[in-house]
């Protein structure tokens, strides 16, 4: 393989799939990159083999060919090197050593066989849906904090995909809390599935949803789902296994709701929330007439705070994990939002004001004694 191409393409390719790159793994060709010429461009691509990123950048084919380059090493030079560089790249098929040639320098790294590399799946022939970029990533934000970490329960590492006739449902909980952001869809999926999609692919993947008039293609087969954005393409296994219904955890009547700002009450829950330890990390809520009274009491002090908002229902006494709390209310981008409760120790409802395609719903933390 011989190749040119500018420095700066390099290196944005090389950052978009690096995320793909393992950090720790006991196969050692997973921890290099993939380079394929095909036709005029450069196919770059890395796995850890649970999940892809591939992308494609113009370059000049002088010897078409392959070659598998240590990530951190090809990487860490694309950073170093002016943009305006150009990077020529030649590779010995039978030691598969690579001279990297810029300015005035030169570089050889010993890669891999791209034989031995995993082969990157194949795209179905029919993608499920088309969504605006951002609007994919609006929901994912507002549902990827709420997955569970704690491996030893797979589906909750994961987010629920649900297309039906005419939205998608996007779900995430860890027991403790739970978020879903739903969108009208204007076309009917090829096909209604239910998938369960790895947070950390999730997370990578609004990363790279930035293009403001752009499209995301959701393909999926039987054990995969791609997302094929503008050049770059992200495959992933699914996650197997039921998701729980969600929709029996979501209140249905509530016995006191709360109209207020929603700035405010995250701000006053910060200020709270300086007051906590890791044993004790609630933030308690007095809910009485047109006034809710956020406050914390500690071994390192105590924190009130009165804020007013309007109250239809039953007075109560509520605490929730304060992290928790802020997580859910950075997400709501109204300014007003509805807290709705049902009970001291019940799941309590919060969603934007005006707004019925998002809600969060937080179990109430145990009172500690």
């Amino acid at each position: 393989m011989q190749i040119s191409l500018p420095a700066e393409n390099l290196l944005n390719a090389l950052l978009t799939v690096y995320r793909a790159v393992p950090p720790r793994t006991p196969l050692p060709i997973l921890t290099g990159i993939l380079f394929e010429t095909k036709e005029n461009e450069l196919y770059i691509t890395a796995t850890d083999l649970e999940h892809s990123i591939c992308t494609y950048v113009s370059a000049t084919i002088e010897e078409p060919g392959a070659a598998v380059l240590p990530a951190r090493e090809i990487t860490e030079l694309a950073r170093r090197l002016h943009d305006t560089s150009i990077v020529k790249m030649q590779t010995d098929g039978q030691t598969n050593t690579t001279v990297i040639n810029y300015a005035q320098s030169e570089l050889t790294l010993h890669g891999f066989s791209p034989d031995e590399y995993p082969t990157m799946p194949e795209l179905p022939k029919e993608n499920l849906i088309n969504l605006p970029q951002q609007q994919l990533r609006k929901m994912l934000k507002q549902v990827l904090y709420a997955v569970s970490t704690e491996e030893h329960r797979p589906v909750f590492t994961g987010v629920l995909f649900e297309f039906t006739n005419e939205k998608l449902n996007v779900v995430a909980t860890d027991t403790h809390r739970l978020a879903l952001r739903s969108t009208l869809l204007d076309t009917q999926p090829s096909k209604l599935i239910n998938v369960i999609v790895p947070g950390k692919t999730l997370n990578e993947l609004s990363k790279l949803l930035v293009k403001e008039d752009s499209e995301v293609s959701i393909y999926v087969t039987e054990n995969q789902i791609f997302f094929l954005l503008n050049e770059v393409q992200i495959v992933t296994r699914l996650l197997a296994g039921n998701y729980p219904n969600y929709n029996l955890v979501i209140p249905q009547h509530t016995s006191c709701d709360v109209t207020l700002d929603t700035k405010e009450l995250l701000e006053a829950v910060d200020r709270a929330f300086l007051l906590s330890s890791p044993g004790r990390q609630t933030v308690f809520f007095q809910l009485q007439e047109n006034t809710l009274t956020v406050f914390l009491n500690a071994q390192t002090g105590r924190i009130r705070e009165d804020l007013q908002v309007d109250i239809t229902g039953d007075q109560m006494d509520i605490g929730f994990n304060g992290r928790y709390l802020m997580d859910a209310l950075k997400t709501i981008d109204s300014e007003q939002l509805h807290f709705k409760f049902t009970g001291p120790t019940t799941p309590a409802l919060l969603k934007p004001a005006g707004q019925d395609e998002y809600i969060s719903v937080l179990v109430p933390a145990i009172p500690q004694q």
